[in-house]
């Protein structure tokens, strides 16, 4: 405890050594700095439970993490949910495609996703046919649409 002897009494100076856990917002001691319970991010101290990913809530403690865009302030995301925050979103389910996808129809697709139109199977290999703005696997244009097209134009 410190005391100034300025004036005629003695007075109490307060320190402004008072650091709050932003996740929880207790007092931080000198013991859990000195013992690893503490980290620093962006400027602010966190008990390591208190760091916690804004997206999903898991605990992020010492792996990494990514600070959010703008308009969510200080807030944090764990890898995963930053992973899937830039990767691009598949067009038929929403969900991010991560490293493997199909690109067509300027879109991204699961691989699993991107179907046929007329059987709805997953088209293999990446090779369609494109028939009035619609993927195609080449068996059913072949047995399917070009059969119509056929029909409906004698001429060819």
């Amino acid at each position: 405890m410190l005391f100034s002897s300025n004036n005629k009494r003695l007075q109490k100076i307060v320190l402004p050594y008072n650091i709050h856990c932003k996740g929880c917002t207790t007092t931080l001691t000198r013991q859990e700095a000195q013992t690893g319970k503490v980290i620093k991010i962006q400027d602010e101290m966190y008990h390591i439970s208190c760091l916690k990913c804004s997206v999903c809530q898991t605990v992020i403690g010492m792996t990494p993490c990514y600070p959010m865009p703008a308009p969510y302030g200080n807030a944090l995301r764990c890898a995963d949910c930053h992973r899937a925050a830039k990767s691009p979103k598949c067009h038929a389910c929403k969900l991010p495609t991560f490293e493997r996808c199909v690109s067509a129809f300027n879109v991204h697709w699961h691989m699993a996703c991107f179907k046929c139109k007329a059987c709805r199977h997953p088209i293999k290999g990446q090779e369609y046919v494109v028939h009035q703005g619609c993927a195609y696997d080449e068996d059913c244009y072949h047995h399917t649409i070009q059969k119509i097209d056929m029909e409906n134009d004698p001429a060819k």
